[in-house]
């Protein structure tokens, strides 16, 4: 799995795991695994949103997407 070693790559101001996904049935362990968690850091462009960051084969970060954990937000947010 390509996990992040750094405190400035963007997964470190994620909650991981991602409780909006426990409660649908995802296993902690899978959700850690694939570095899946939340936003609460309002500095942030995911703020209040559950995160799932895009890695390419050679684990180099490329994006996340993210899913509101608000329903006053556009439900799905996409960032390169």
């Amino acid at each position: 799995m390509c996990s992040p070693y750094l405190a400035t790559h963007p997964v470190s101001s994620l909650e991981i795991p991602s409780k909006y996904y426990i409660d649908r049935g995802f296993l902690s362990e899978t959700l850690v695994a694939f570095d899946v968690g939340e936003c609460y850091n309002p500095n942030r462009q995911m703020y209040n949103r559950a995160v799932a960051p895009i890695y390419d084969e050679d684990c180099s970060y490329i994006g996340c997407v993210g899913r509101s954990l608000d329903e006053n937000n556009k439900k799905y947010k996409r960032l390169q």
